[in-house]
């Protein structure tokens, strides 16, 4: 249930992402990406419903309404005055998030089109397992085991950039 949370943050960010530059004026095509964002994120919204529904009901007592249940999330700390708080899209390596956060809004577009055919559920599958890599040396490894990228492709040198940014954190 948390990779399909983590979905619906990015599907939502990057949403925003385009809103912005739509209203200020960027390339009508922005537009279709848009809608095609959206569509996505309702999937993953179906998604969320699907799994929720799934739980079993002994975990909630009956007795209970569910807003009594729910615990009121608790807003994350505030960051220290000297320290810089990292960009929503992350444009740089953060090294306690996930390897999704390392990707910039255009970056993940770029490597979903060019190294995964467009299917951002299956690049979000192998961004978690190169993730969870203990090594730069494994994780090149599941990629050119998961997406076989042609000698030469300039998206697949740049992945294996990122990696390696990524990894010598």
């Amino acid at each position: 249930m948390q990779t399909i949370l983590n979905d619906i943050e990015l599907d939502w960010a990057e949403l925003k992402c385009l809103a912005q530059a739509m209203q200020a004026g960027g390339d009508p095509s922005l537009a279709k990406v848009a809608q095609r964002n959206i569509r996505q994120m309702q999937r993953h919204l179906e998604d969320l419903a699907a799994a929720l529904q799934n739980i079993d009901d002994a975990k909630v007592p009956q007795s209970e309404p569910l807003r009594q249940t729910l615990s009121t999330p608790t807003p994350p700390p505030p960051t220290p005055p000297h320290e810089e708080k990292a960009p929503i899209l992350a444009e740089r390596i953060r090294p306690a998030g996930d390897l999704r956060h390392a990707l910039s809004l255009n970056d993940s577009f770029r490597f979903s089109r060019e190294l995964f055919g467009g299917d951002t559920s299956r690049m979000n599958e192998v961004l978690t397992q190169i993730g969870q890599a203990g090594s730069l040396d494994k994780a090149q490894e599941i990629f050119a085991r998961e997406v076989h990228p042609e000698e030469g492709n300039e998206a697949a040198n740049d992945f294996t950039e990122l990696l390696k940014k990524y990894f010598d954190r």
